[in-house]
């Protein structure tokens, strides 16, 4: 739709343009520019695909996306700046777009390759890797490639530094030759825009070659021995049927996976979403110190879904009705947990994952002392449980049914009976 619309004005602006009607060409042009930008942003909603990362890989990759929004930002004012009225009167708005966007570009290309030079890692920094937890598997790593990069450093950064008081007019001297051959009016040129142009997208050219840099390190030195020790556990943990040795295999799953690196500890989160789905007591008790090792390990509280399937997990277990206080414990471990949850998850503002706050309120409903004893809850509880329902609307039916499965005896869930319990009391 909107690449159809864009095309509608790509015919309007080429109207105005030959009547010379240069107010309506530029609001065509900045109306063509939007919808390109919203066809462009709906696309990549759509299409990308977030690879697991560590959580320093995870870092840089967020860097990236926020400075990309910026050079996005940076083209578009380019274009708009290239579009103006005087432009168009004087019929040097495609010869103006193209420079602008060929300067900038190629000033960031130069800026990428100085700043993938300058996050290149040292042979002490290579060192110091090597003899960490992470083996040297990544190309950044190579002996002949650092010596390279270390050489051309030195002398870019020594020959800037020589010929510092040169640059600087050197620049204006190139703004004026641009500006001036792009537009022939010698009032209407700007050098300065030039300049502008050059020292914006050269920065961003430097910032984005050394964190792409820095990420593709941390995204490729992984710890295979680790990795493939933690899988092979937890694979074996949650296939394999109970056995005498199941204390000494918990314990040993659960140090394996605080060893793993985070890509791997993700791969073993989306393994044991999946094998807890179906929801089952026995399944529920069984993925328990799998999601309980993911907590411990995310010492930084960056991942939401662990935790909440770690609540979800000691929610569905089987309760002992012999055991109140241990039942008691369970709920109210689950509920701290969701709390977790929901707070990283708000503060990452991630959309969506609305059963933390269904799976709460069934917490809140187990531990409310008034429901037990088959009486209305106090207001404040009350309050804090339909805000949780309320948030939760967008939950499907399966999902409730399955952290809020209902009574064999009633055949209603619990949030059922706690509705019956408290209608038209206040809250």
């Amino acid at each position: 739709m909107s690449v159809a619309g864009a095309g509608v004005l790509a015919v309007v602006l080429a109207r105005a343009q030959e009547h010379r009607y240069w107010y309506e060409a530029q609001g065509a042009s900045f109306g063509v520019l939007f919808l390109l930008v919203v066809a462009g942003i709906d696309y990549w909603c759509r299409h990308r695909v977030r690879p697991v990362l560590s959580p320093e890989a995870e870092t840089y990759a967020r860097a990236l996306r926020y400075l990309l929004l910026v050079v996005a930002a940076g083209i578009i004012i380019v274009v708009l700046d290239a579009v103006r009225i005087d432009h168009w009167m004087e019929g040097i708005v495609a010869k103006a777009a193209a420079a602008a966007l060929l300067l900038a570009g190629g000033a960031f290309m130069i800026g990428v390759f100085l700043g993938f030079l300058f996050g290149f890692p040292s042979k002490a920094e290579a060192g110091a890797a090597g003899t960490g937890r992470q083996p040297l598997q990544s190309p950044f790593y190579n002996t002949n490639l650092q010596e390279i990069a270390d050489w051309l450093t030195k002398v870019i950064v020594g020959a800037s530094l020589v010929e510092l008081a040169k640059i600087p007019p050197k620049i204006g001297q190139f703004g004026v030759f641009v500006a001036d051959s792009v537009n022939p009016n010698p009032k209407l040129a700007s050098p300065a825009n030039v300049v502008v142009n050059v020292v914006f997208f050269g920065s961003c050219g430097v910032l984005y070659g050394y964190l792409w840099t820095r990420y593709d390190i941390a995204a490729t030195a992984q710890r295979p021995h680790h990795d493939t020790k933690a899988l092979d556990l937890v694979d074996r943990w949650l296939n394999q049927p109970p056995s005498s040795h199941d204390a000494e295999d918990k314990v040993a799953m659960m140090n394996a996976i605080k060893a793993a690196s985070a890509g791997i500890r993700m791969k073993i989160l989306l393994d044991a979403e999946k094998y807890r789905k179906p929801g089952a007591e026995p399944v529920n008790e069984r993925s328990l110190p799998v999601f309980q090792a993911l907590v411990e390990a995310d010492t930084q509280e960056i991942f939401h879904r662990n935790r909440g399937q770690n609540a979800l997990a000691l929610m569905g277990a089987k309760k002992d009705p012999k055991n109140p206080a241990a039942s008691k414990a369970d709920w109210s471990g689950a509920l701290e947990l969701l709390n977790d949850a929901i707070r990283i998850r708000d503060r990452s503002r991630e959309p969506n994952w609305h059963q933390y706050e269904l799976a709460r309120a069934v917490c809140r409903i187990q531990l409310d002392d008034q429901f037990n004893g088959k009486q209305g809850s106090a207001p404040d509880v009350q309050t804090a449980i339909r805000t949780d329902l309320d948030k939760a609307g967008d939950i499907t039916v399966e999902e409730r049914k399955l952290i809020d499965p209902e009574d064999a005896i009633t055949k209603e869930g619990l949030i059922a009976s706690w509705e019956k319990l408290n209608r038209g009391s206040g809250g």
